[in-house]
């Protein structure tokens, strides 16, 4: 697996900030189909990023990896201010189990604090993913799941896993039996 370090400065999108540990791998799709994970890491660093959000890295329809913030800060990719359907509050229950404190004070603290965020870009308006997206990040999550002591079970998760309205990555969430058949692969690549 090759990753391509291209760190954004420090500065809206990038606290420069430590992870208070590392308790999940959060995926993500990116607004617009077809980009490339160089693509969206420049949105971040770019004017466009209004809200200064970021994840860790992302990846590319051809299996490029480009990580923009080290492993070991904070991104902000899961925080937020909007209820969860379900439960009325900020977090999701699930959220508030695997994340303690860290999601039960969104004003003072949010899941980014615990969790490192991988985008993954897909081919249209749907989220398909190209098999070698698919294919680098479960090599990608099998790296960072031993590296963590993560289970990718329970430790691999979906951005609405997180808030619970965002409908983020559309195909994971929309087809949850193929996040389960991720999750398996990167077992079983670990």
């Amino acid at each position: 697996m090759e990753i391509t370090q291209s760190f954004l400065p420090v500065g809206p999108a990038r606290p420069g900030a430590p992870l208070d540990e590392v308790r999940a791998l959060v995926l993500h799709w990116p607004a617009a189909s077809r980009q490339t994970a160089r693509q969206v890491r420049d949105f971040w660093a770019g004017p466009g990023n209004t809200e200064g959000t970021s994840a860790h890295c992302a990846v590319s329809q051809d299996g490029t990896i480009v990580q923009a913030i080290p492993w070991t800060e904070k991104a902000y990719h899961v925080g937020s201010s909007a209820p969860d359907p379900a439960s009325g509050r900020v977090y999701t229950e699930l959220a508030r189990t695997l994340f303690g404190d860290f999601a039960k004070s969104p004003k003072t603290t949010s899941p980014n604090h615990v969790t490192i965020g991988i985008e993954m870009c897909h081919l249209d308006a749907l989220g398909t993913y190209a098999q070698a997206t698919v294919d680098a990040a479960v090599e990608l999550c099998a790296y960072l799941c031993k590296q963590y002591g993560l289970d990718p079970a329970s430790r691999i998760i979906t951005h609405r896993d997180v808030v619970g309205w965002k409908l983020c990555p559309k195909w994971y969430c929309d087809h949850p039996g193929d996040l389960d058949d991720f999750r398996g692969a990167v077992a079983a690549k670990m």
